[in-house]
């Protein structure tokens, strides 16, 4: 019994923070992680951190601080400040031993606190668990779960904290009884996560991700394949002033592709795009006012994506690709 994450490659992608006066680059290379510090075209020479880590994850607070976690053998460790000198003699903020680690799904508030959401797994019962680990004044509380079940899992995506300050999670799950995506929300104010909403997929659902353009509304994509094709499915949620409506049928919003393909979203000029790679061709499309318009794809030689956490004219934190 294991985690299946069908394609790894989003949970090895660099990393780059850019916050108000510097930007980081975290690069994962077989000696460990490598940091790189620049204000514009300079950079300053690169950094190692020489560890065995399993998982890692780095996003920006919306003070512009950059953080820095990292999972070995069950341990979890946060470096925050990117505090490369601190990484060999730092205690672990949770100890899990025995258990197999998962993706670190890592956001932060306005409020300047940490939310990490990872999958713990205990091989030798058959049983999993969804962890939330809340980091607040600078202390990391006991982890709540969030969900706990047997059989396979399947964790990918991020977690999404709108305007309102409430935490947004999505995640699949695949047993013989079929496949769905559950959506879920956590409270900032009331620390507690609220009910799962199941969202039924017409096949298992890979790469789940969720964005919020200006006006609250919420956004999901995932990928699928039908019959040894593959496909991008798109659901949409209204904002604040439209819950009642729930989340709309999931689209195919795609032309049948031969390879499983990572869609993500992205922002241009304080626009929304939704994107995906199909060889070299880059597809987008723009949210504009209600819909969203097709771009003209794009070709690159050698695409290659990044994990980006910046902070928006109003200081808000964004994650995209």
């Amino acid at each position: 019994m294991s985690f299946s994450h069908r394609q790894d490659f989003p949970l090895e992608a660099p990393y780059l923070l850019l916050s108000a006066d510097k930007e980081y680059l975290i690069e994962p290379v077989p000696e460990g992680l490598l940091l790189r510090e620049g204000v514009g075209a300079l950079w300053e020479e690169p950094a190692l951190l020489s560890l065995n880590n399993e998982r890692f994850s780095a996003a920006l607070d919306e003070s512009g601080t950059p953080h820095l976690l990292f999972a070995r053998q069950g341990h979890y460790y946060h470096l925050p400040t990117l505090a490369w000198e601190a990484a060999e003699t730092s205690a672990p903020f949770y100890r899990d031993e025995g258990r197999q680690s998962g993706p670190l799904l890592l956001a932060g508030d306005r409020r300047g606190n940490l939310h990490l959401i990872s999958p713990v797994i205990d091989a030798s019962a058959e049983r999993w668990w969804l962890l939330h680990h809340l980091y607040s004044s600078g202390i990391w509380q006991e982890p709540q779960t969030i969900d706990s079940g047997s059989g396979a899992l399947e964790i990918s995506g991020s977690p999404l904290i709108e305007e309102s300050g409430r935490l947004h999670f999505i995640y699949s799950r695949v047993s013989p009884r079929g496949s769905a995506l559950y959506y879920r929300q956590f409270d900032t104010h009331s620390s507690r996560w609220g009910e799962a909403a199941i969202l039924p997929t017409t096949t298992p659902g890979a790469f789940p991700s969720l964005a919020a353009d200006g006006e609250q509304n919420l956004h999901l994509l995932w990928s699928t394949a039908v019959e040894g094709k593959h496909y991008i499915c798109y659901r949409f949620k209204g904002g604040p002033g439209q819950k009642r409506q729930g989340w709309t049928p999931e689209t195919v919003i795609s032309a049948a592709m031969e390879g499983p393909p990572f869609p993500f979203f992205t922002y241009r000029s304080g626009e929304l795009f939704i994107a995906w790679l199909d060889g070299s061709a880059l597809f987008r499309y723009r949210f504009a006012g209600d819909r969203w318009e097709g771009a003209v794809p794009q070709q690159f030689e050698k695409p290659r994506l990044l994990r980006i956490y910046s902070l928006d004219p109003a200081g808000k934190s964004l994650s995209y690709w």
